[in-house]
């Protein structure tokens, strides 16, 4: 017998996974959160709870189910109801500023606002006016009768969630994402993390982004592994959770694994089965440090709007030192327009974005004829394996030449006096444009600009090496670690003459 869309989606949605782990392993953990265990049992019971709260709130399918909360049993209750009711859960960074909050109240315009007590200082006027903003802690109504399933009306392409990018080039993106993304992503997930019953999953990512919600929680959740939340990011705690804990998972970006890696060492992460480490480029000696321990890092790329897209093992990474693997199994990839071996990477797959949330136009321009253009630059080897060039909008050209900021920075990165270093485009009155890097050096270490660009210069062709560098305490940074080059380029307007 055929089934039809809504029951297929209903099979995709991760409520319905809770449900099923509940019925076969009630008693064993599903998600431990500062010391308390929920059970698969209690877990789905919470569930239930929360979807008649926000049922009572007058949720119903396709709705907005906005959160403004920091990591928190809370918020994945939330994540799981919204699915169970057929609502789009739209989570908001912890960290925005009353005007962004604003913005994303008039932007997604949610039934509710479910706000942490302690973030209410983060509300602009108008959020509290809206009447929309309630609290967690309120309680969550028992109610006489379970909510009636409605995740996946619509069928597979039903929305489930909306998360907004990471805004590093300007104002942030809402990127739709349909049921079928969450389903599609937990299985490439699966393959990428090897994860499965018993495993246990350390998160501590900020849930609010799609590499902790989507990348570890949905895929635990499917397979049937506990997820272990912290309420925040303490390396010392993490570095002690991993030896101390029986973790066998753990997904980081590089700024959090260098940070966990100076708290202990690669030691720590050896009862990993695996680590997984992706969301910029990660440092070579980062990678090397970890397979000299014998970890099983793995890395991955991917966005919001695609999660998941290549994948390398720990084989891929000794073998082919700077690759980011080969394609996982639903997805396939191309380079678009190619010149000297580089293009634009493009993916098409069910894991896929629906579109931006209120903008027609933009989600136009991103897809060509069903392939879905990332921004990453890239190019592929004879055996298959794909190699990261930098972003499209960041490549600049200087007299007449194509430069990557991503090759600089590697360079750059090599020099045993830098800790890290971004480099963008600037005008230049000879050239059209020329680099400019921006160093984090390493505690206790000197170099001058003069050092750099003669490190440069023994390393990369001539128009390649930055014209000027400028020595930062930290560079800045996402929620997520990303380096935000709008700001840089801020900064470098700020201190021009």
């Amino acid at each position: 017998m055929r089934r039809g869309g809504a029951d297929l989606a209903r099979a995709m949605a991760p409520d319905r996974w809770v449900a099923t782990w509940a019925a076969r392993r009630p008693e064993e953990p599903g998600l431990e959160f500062e010391g308390r265990v929920w059970t698969w049992a209690g877990l789905d019971q919470e569930v239930e709870r929360t979807a008649r709260w926000l049922r009572s709130l007058g949720v119903g399918p396709g709705e907005r189910v906005a959160c403004l909360h920091r990591n928190h049993a809370h918020v994945v209750f939330l994540f799981l109801a919204a699915s169970r009711l057929g609502a789009v859960f739209n989570p908001w960074n912890a960290r925005l500023a009353p005007e962004e909050t604003a913005y994303r109240l008039r932007d997604a315009d949610p039934r509710c606002v479910v706000v942490e007590p302690g973030l209410r200082d983060r509300l602009a006027a108008e959020v509290e006016r809206s009447g929309r903003v309630v609290s967690f802690l309120q309680g969550a109504p028992a109610g006489d009768a379970a909510p009636a399933p409605a995740a996946g009306r619509g069928g597979p392409d039903a929305p489930q969630a909306l998360l907004y990018t990471s805004g590093t080039t300007g104002r942030p993106k809402g990127a739709l994402l349909p049921v079928r993304k969450g389903f599609f992503n937990a299985l490439n997930a699966q393959e990428f993390l090897e994860v499965g019953v018993g495993d246990r999953m350390l998160v501590v990512l900020p849930l609010f982004h799609s590499g902790a919600l989507f990348i570890q929680v949905v895929p635990a959740l499917y397979a049937g592994a506990t997820v272990v939340l912290h309420s925040r990011f303490d390396p010392e705690r993490v570095a002690r959770t991993l030896m101390e804990d029986r973790i066998t998972h753990f997904l980081a970006v590089p700024t959090v694994l260098r940070r966990v890696l100076d708290a202990g060492s690669a030691q720590h992460l050896r009862g990993l089965r695996v680590c997984g480490v992706g969301g910029e480029p990660v440092p070579p000696e980062m990678i090397a440090s970890c397979l000299e321990a014998g970890v099983e890092v793995r890395q991955l790329l991917g966005q919001t709007e695609t999660s998941i897209v290549l994948w390398a093992s720990a084989d891929d990474l000794r073998d082919r030192p700077g690759t980011v693997g080969r394609p996982v199994r639903h997805a396939e990839l191309r380079l678009g327009p190619i010149r000297s071996g580089v293009g634009e990477i493009r993916v098409r797959g069910p894991a896929l974005m629906l579109e931006y949330w209120n903008d027609p136009e933009l989600t136009r321009r991103s897809f060509v004829r069903g392939w879905f253009r990332t921004g990453d630059l890239g190019r592929m080897d004879e055996g298959g394996y794909w190699y990261l060039a930098g972003r499209a909008k960041e490549m600049y050209i200087s007299g007449g030449e194509n430069v990557y900021p991503a090759e600089v920075e590697a360079v750059l990165r090599a020099h045993p006096a830098v800790a890290d270093a971004a480099v963008i485009g600037v005008p230049d009155p000879r050239w059209g444009e020329a680099g400019h890097a921006f160093v984090e050096l390493r505690p206790g270490a000197e170099a001058s600009a003069e050092d750099l660009r003669v490190w440069c210069s023994r390393r990369l062709a001539r128009f390649k090496c930055p014209r000027d560098v400028s020595f930062v305490a930290r560079l800045p940074r996402t929620e997520l670690g990303k380096v935000r080059k709008d700001a840089l380029r801020g900064l470098r307007r700020g201190t021009e003459p």
